[in-house]
């Protein structure tokens, strides 16, 4: 009897029907809520005063094409969720079966090398670089004096910077999320004593990724946190 099933053809929308668009915006949301009141957050507004400052001053033309970058900009966020959830997974059974994994599982995974990207996510680079570069040229082209093109550059260089945080943030959410996904596979198979023996690791890794704190980081943090309050008061 053959197998009928198209493996490759079903593995590939089921990853569609996972990895999609409701799941970004979920995954934005939950990095634009978590970055609130933090320092982390000055990106956004720089983000959002650049975009004003850019709808008042850029030409029509000059608009469209910014458009156009905002578009390869969510494309970017669309395909580093893509590269970094099943990478979450594969951080998930590596816990499970290396008994020393490295404690900076994320970043070794994450922080790869262009030409180690999947063709998908180095494509939505390029582009969105491609189109940034194209709209800085036609900018400074139509305004040769300095004092005129400069502080547009400026502007569009900020909304370079929060693409990148904003994907940084995704991926980070989607490599949390897949590693996760991957630990709820394991906990229905393995034994309660022998999942138990992952929770160090676990601990380790979201310490790199920043969602647990040691005893004295959360002094720091509540400490800057009153400060901060204090001086919104003042």
């Amino acid at each position: 009897m053959e197998f009928s099933l198209n493996v490759k053809a079903e593995l590939e929308r089921m990853e569609r029907r996972m990895l999609n668009s409701k799941l970004l915006d979920t995954l934005l949301n939950a990095y634009l809520t978590e970055i609130e009141d933090s320092d982390d957050q000055i990106s956004e507004a720089e983000y959002r005063e650049s975009s004003e400052a850019l709808a008042a001053a850029l030409r029509e033309a000059e608009k469209d094409e910014l458009h156009i970058l905002e578009g390869y900009g969510r494309t970017l966020l669309l395909e580093g969720m893509r590269f970094a959830f099943p990478r979450g997974i594969y951080a998930g059974f590596q816990h499970l079966y290396n008994e020393s994994p490295s404690e900076s599982l994320f970043s070794e995974l994450i922080n790869c090398n262009t030409h180690e990207f999947p063709p998908e996510m180095g494509c939505a680079q390029q582009v969105f670089r491609h189109q940034l570069d194209a709209l800085d040229k036609m900018v400074y082209e139509a305004r040769p004096n300095p004092e005129a093109h400069k502080p547009l550059l400026y502007h569009l260089a900020s909304i370079d910077c929060t693409w990148g945080d904003r994907q940084y943030g995704i991926m980070r959410h989607a490599f949390y999320l897949g590693y996760r996904y991957a630990l709820s596979i394991i906990r229905g198979i393995i034994t309660i004593s022998a999942y138990g023996k992952i929770t160090a690791k676990t601990l380790l890794l979201e310490h790199e990724l920043a969602l647990t704190l040691t005893a004295e980081e959360r002094e720091k943090y509540k400490y800057s946190q009153q400060k901060r309050a204090l001086s919104k008061q003042l």
